[in-house]
């Protein structure tokens, strides 16, 4: 059998928490196709735009591929003889107390594992934690607040199986697009099923929403409370579910009082009509799932929104059974995979705190020499201890700090001071490993081989695909090779990742007389065969869905409601700050776009950071769509940050907020980091940080001269305030905005940038610039400057340039050049390469379905990703 016609091969895939399953086909050694494996019961053949371009992210392009030592690459033996000295001498002379790890939910959960065992059963430090602190982790501790454990009620069949679905700050056609499409495919097919959106932007999951709220940011508290009064004043209560199964339901709802209509409509913003439709939908309806993730759980009021939450269907008995449930969203792929090992400040190990007998217990599970006693400290902590000198040294694994946590340059600054900051990365690129001392060069999504864990407790193996590039290893290899080093001759002696597995899942049933609902033992006994051919399973393994007897992991066996005060927003601090601005994601890159950044295709529907604005503050401030601004926001201390960004309109924004997506790094563009804008602070609690919502101010700022380029090789100078870089098929894109005072530098730098190449064509009239440059047979840079951005060419127009070669046709183009349209330029579907535009003809043409738009230009018919945003476009046009 040839190569090109074998069977493909199983993977998960690295993305979101969704966790699809993946069918890869290979060709000659490398992965040539991901599609979605029909088989696998979380996608069912479904994939995304992110799943679908795996096969371009893939290869040796921005890798780390060596270990490098204070700037030099090295041999691994070198670099780990070097990181034991210096640990170990931080160790010896400051304690364990000195040193801290920070991993994230992309990692494998055997690669969590052997890092959690080595902080807190040898090396004797708690000080791990993980970047999915800024994620969900209030959702989970809440869940073990209220239910006992960190187990969720639902699974993603409970999407399509309720008969109302409320999406409360969570927009899953962008963030997890295949639950999206399973959504909507159960809605077209049961018509009845009702979905409200709960979200201060009308997002494009309001397409298939029968009801959207759009409330003011951070008032989701007051309005679940107000469901909770509700359902109190209209005999909407389970009072034989609340007598036999929960505990503290008094305190609870006799806080919620404080809740009536009159109040939440003054916190929300919303008309009380919108808001008595929603409380009735809700108690009339008994298969209601509530999905919620980070616009509620990533704030400092987060555990107060998550137990609102619950408490409502606690109080009706909508949980344990079919289509109901309160459902956080897990945002990384592995993000449940960290709290199944403890790989968390506050938790222990496999699902245990803090108490003493779980101490007692994992040390001797594994045989620990240096066992902590409590809890350390956590990822807002971080960077004010190292700042204080407390911690000595960083070990940062698969996580960009310096990109993606709120406070971004308190960390930053924080890491330079860091006496030993190591990174294990699989990209040389990120802010993060720049600053490292130490950086070793870790395996990827295909490299690899692992177990992780999705947003419904499912567990799945990622395969080793294709052989290790350069110098890459595991991190659990690196982990393991460190502790002996340290002097830990045993318990890191593993043969595999099925070893690691093992051990792990024999620990969760360690001692374990049913109390504790996370146990994999058995599973512990597998071989490597075995494990290699691992099927997907949920936990817990039995078969009865969790708490469908009404039982709870409590030591009374009940769940526990948490009385919850109705808090009024907060007014800003300051006059000139009188926006919200709401940091949300992007439909296609992901997270700090280390791996999408290889995947062009991923920036066809957003090309660089734009900050949204409602048209009608845009008029009030003289901003036209395109325009630079200034965006900023105060500290406590008065001092001011501010990024450059772009203006663009969203009619679903309410007035006086903004939104800005969060992914940017620095090599893309310096001024997209929205994190920069935002303080460290977190709540006390959950330890959730305040990055979702922030008071902000904004001005139009004049600009010069607009410039718009393609390269095909990435520029090292740019000498000026605003630019952005964005990939292209045979190169790199750029904006450029040249302020007033920067005007001089525009021609020395034309000159520069020209200088040496063979054939140079220009067109110059009333002071705006066209020019292509070559050194053979094709155009190699191609520049255009206005003084106006509305004049500057067609983004999809100038990238195309580069597929030409210079010619009597070509230079002609430098007197016609096709003006930006704002309206309908944007890729919609990736797969096909269709625009708005043509999206929109189609639709006056009498295409105004999904399945007609389908078969006249096949947008929406693969990865399904564009559905969304068609269904919005078929919508405005009816």
């Amino acid at each position: 059998m040839s190569s090109s016609a074998a069977t493909p091969l199983l993977s998960t895939c690295p993305y979101c928490g969704t966790g699809c399953g993946l069918d890869v086909s290979m060709l000659d050694g490398r992965v040539r196709a991901t599609s979605g494996n029909a088989d696998y019961p979380v996608n069912q053949g479904r994939i995304c735009v992110k799943g679908s371009t795996l096969p371009d992210t893939m290869g040796e392009k921005r890798r780390l591929l060596s270990p490098y030592v204070d700037g030099l690459a090295c041999s691994w033996e070198h670099a780990l003889d070097t990181l034991a000295v210096r640990l170990g001498g931080i160790l010896s002379e400051h304690g364990p107390d000195s040193v801290a790890m920070l991993v994230s939910g992309q990692l494998c959960t055997e690669d969590l594992y052997v890092a959690n065992k080595l902080m807190k059963g040898f090396i004797g430090s708690a000080n791990i934690d993980s970047s999915t602190r800024v994620g969900n982790l209030a959702a989970a501790g809440a869940l073990r607040q209220s239910l006992g454990a960190d187990l969720l009620p639902c699974d993603f069949d409970d999407l399509t199986r309720c008969d109302l679905l409320v999406l409360a700050g969570v927009n899953p056609a962008w963030s997890h697009p295949v639950l999206f499409q399973r959504i909507h495919e159960a809605k077209r097919t049961r018509p009845g099923m009702r979905i409200v959106l709960i979200d201060p932007r009308r997002t494009v999951s309001a397409e298939i929403a029968d009801l959207h709220l759009p409330l003011a940011p951070g008032s989701d508290t007051s309005l679940f409370l107000g469901l909770l009064h509700h359902l109190q004043a209209r005999g909407g209560l389970n009072q034989s579910f609340l007598h036999e199964h929960v505990a503290d339901a008094d305190s609870a709802l006799g806080a919620a009082t404080e809740c009536n209509l009159e109040t939440v409509s003054r916190h929300t913003g919303l008309d009380p009509e919108l808001l008595q439709q929603f409380y009735q939908w809700f108690a009339r309806t008994e298969r209601t799932v509530t999905l919620f993730s980070v616009g509620l759980s990533q704030s400092l009021t987060a555990s107060d929104a998550c137990h609102a939450v619950i408490n409502c269907h606690l109080a009706t008995g909508r949980i344990g059974k079919v289509g109901m449930g309160p459902f956080p969203l897990s945002g990384q792929g592995n993000a449940m995979g960290v709290r199944e090992v403890g790989a968390v400040a506050d938790q222990l190990a496999a699902h245990m705190d803090f108490e003493n007998d779980n101490l007692r217990r994992v040390e001797r599970f594994w045989r620990a020499p240096n066992p902590v006693s409590a809890p350390g400290l956590r990822l807002h902590e971080l960077a004010p201890a190292i700042a204080s000198g407390r911690v000595k040294a960083l070990w940062i694994m698969g996580s960009n700090p310096v990109l993606s946590v709120p406070g971004a340059d308190a960390m930053r600054s924080a890491l330079q001071e860091c006496e030993l900051l190591v990174a294990s990365d699989c990209f040389a690129d990120t802010e993060t490993v720049a600053l490292a001392h130490i950086r070793l060069p870790a395996a990827a999504w295909g490299e690899r081989q692992g177990t992780v864990t999705n947003g419904e407790r499912r567990l799945s193996r990622q395969a080793a695909l294709i052989p290790v590039p350069g110098e890459a290893r595991a991190d659990w290899w690196m982990l393991c090779a460190i502790a002996r080093r340290l002097g830990f001759s045993h318990g890191f002696d593993y043969a595999g990742p099925d070893a690691i597995f093992a051990e792990h899942a024999a620990l969760s049933a360690w001692e374990n007389d049913g109390s504790r609902s996370f146990n994999l033992g058995t599973l512990a006994g597998m071989s490597a065969d075995e494990y290699a051919a691992m099927p997907s399973r949920q936990w817990p393994v039995s078969a009865q869905r969790p708490f469908a007897d009404g039982r709870f992991p409590t030591a009374d066996g009940r769940a526990h409601m948490q009385a919850v005060r109705v808090t009024a927003p907060v007014p800003p601090e300051h006059y000139d700050t009188a926006f919200q601005l709401l940091v949300t994601r992007l439909r296609d890159p992901w997270l700090g776009m280390s791996r999408t950044e290889n995947a062009p295709r991923l920036f066809a529907n957003a090309g660089q950071p734009e900050l949204l604005l409602n048209p009608r503050d845009a008029r009030s401030l003289g901003i036209e769509e395109g325009d630079l601004v200034r965006l900023y926001t105060r500290s406590t201390a008065h001092e001011r940050s501010t990024l450059l960004l772009r203006a663009a309109f969203d009619k679903g924004l309410r007035d006086g907020d903004l939104n800005l997506p969060m992914h940017w790094p620095a090599r893309l563009c310096p001024q997209g980091g929205v994190n920069t804008l935002s303080g460290a602070d977190a709540e006390p609690i959950s330890g959730a940080m305040n990055g979702k919502r922030l008071h902000a101010g904004l001005m139009p700022v004049p600009v010069a001269r607009w410039i718009s380029l393609v390269s095909r090789q990435a520029l090292t100078s740019l000498p000026f305030a605003y630019w952005s870089r964005t990939p292209v098929t045979a190169g790199q894109r750029y904006t450029l905005a040249i302020l007033a005072h920067e005007a001089q530098h525009w021609q020395p730098w034309l000159e520069t940038l020209t200088a040496g190449f063979a054939d140079l064509h220009t067109h110059t009239e009333n002071g705006n610039t066209h020019m292509f440059c070559s050194n053979g047979d094709r155009i190699d840079l191609a520049l255009f400057s206005s003084d106006r951005h509305q004049k500057l060419p067609d983004d999809t127009w100038l990238s195309a340039l580069l597929k030409r070669r210079p010619g009597p046709d070509t230079t002609a183009l430098l007197h016609n050049v096709p003006a930006t349209s704002r309206e309908g330029a944007h890729i919609v579907c990736h797969c096909y390469q269709v625009s708005e535009q043509r999206i929109l003809v189609a639709i006056a043409d009498g295409n105004t379905d999904l399945e007609s738009l389908g078969r006249t230009l096949r947008c929406g018919s693969n990865c399904g990703s564009c559905i969304p945003e068609l269904l919005r476009l078929i919508s405005a046009r009816r």
